[in-house]
């Protein structure tokens, strides 16, 4: 006959001359020292030593049953967790860790690709996704660029300039209408005064259409509108020159003092800056916005172009 440990309540029963006992108990065995069967005598001494164990046994697992763990009642809101758990079943919370968050969706920016509203999302940098509006001034150096990463493949084309002073360029010597000056040609306000020039293009021009920009003063300071004309058409060398068309400005020139420099914007067609050089035949007063009745003073020209590499 077995016995458990932890009692909730014993009792004996005598059957004919013999005793019996039973117990209601929690965890653990213990075994009794003596048996009984119906009919022996019931001894006081074998009796109480089978008391005497589940007494023992009962006094020593007492102490734990009285610290066990009783059930978990405790619970915690949303957006926390359970810390610890006493010994009564209540808890003490915390604030989760990852906290609860209020992000719906990821969307790729400029010049990213990927993004999405739910599972794990990824963005990444597409080819040509980064362009100059993605990097700050400055920020890339040439110990940012890898030693022949960069050839005349990955430079585009850009817009060069030639600027040439004014007296480097030609006019008749017997001229009355133009006469060469300390800073440039003084031009009165006739078609008759004009100024040439022969302009080698550069080994790097691309092609395309060429910008003049043609720089004077208001000598004498009279208002009225300046507008000029040109002659120009692109050579090879060795070729017979001759009186090209003439190309008008997109807008005249409005000039009032003297101490004021000016400039007018002429484009040359493709057509007229192709080959070798870029002769310039005539740069002359009298266009058709033409007001101003006073001279002026041509002090220089410049060429932009658009350059290859």
């Amino acid at each position: 006959m077995k016995l458990k440990a932890a009692f909730v309540h014993t009792s004996f029963v005598v059957c004919g001359a013999g005793l019996l006992f039973a117990a209601v108990a929690g965890a653990g065995t213990i075994t009794k020292p003596y048996t009984f069967v119906d009919g022996d005598p019931a001894v006081a001494a074998e009796v109480n030593a089978n008391f005497d164990t589940v007494y023992d046994q009962v006094n020593i697992n007492t102490p734990a049953i009285g610290t066990k763990q009783d059930r978990v009642s405790g619970t915690c809101p949303t957006g926390s967790s359970i810390r610890t758990i006493a010994e009564n079943g209540t808890v003490t919370c915390e604030t989760d860790d990852v906290g609860s968050g209020d992000i719906t969706g990821v969307t790729a920016g400029s010049g990213l690709t990927g993004g999405g509203t739910s599972g794990s999302v990824t963005l990444s940098i597409p080819a040509g996704g980064v362009t100059a509006a993605h990097i700050a001034a400055d920020a890339v150096g040439s110990s940012e660029i890898a030693a022949g990463a960069v050839g005349s493949s990955e430079i585009a084309d850009a817009i060069r300039t030639i600027s040439i002073p004014a007296r480097a360029l030609s006019a008749s010597p017997s001229s009355t209408d133009t006469t060469l000056e300390f800073n440039g040609y003084r031009m009165k306000p006739t078609y008759a005064a004009s100024v040439n020039g022969v302009i080698p293009l550069p080994a790097n021009y691309a092609g395309g259409s060429v910008t003049m920009y043609l720089y004077f003063t208001n000598i004498g300071g009279v208002s009225g509108t300046v507008d000029f004309f040109i002659r120009a058409a692109g050579r090879y060398v060795g070729e017979v020159m001759s009186d090209p068309g003439s190309i008008t400005s997109s807008g005249a020139v409005t000039v009032s003092t003297h101490t004021s420099l000016y400039k007018q914007t002429f484009v040359i067609s493709n057509v007229a800056a192709s080959d070798d050089i870029l002769h310039i035949y005539g740069i002359q007063r009298g266009g058709p916005g033409e007001s101003h009745t006073g001279d002026v003073s041509l002090v220089g020209i410049e060429i932009a172009y658009t350059a290859s590499y």
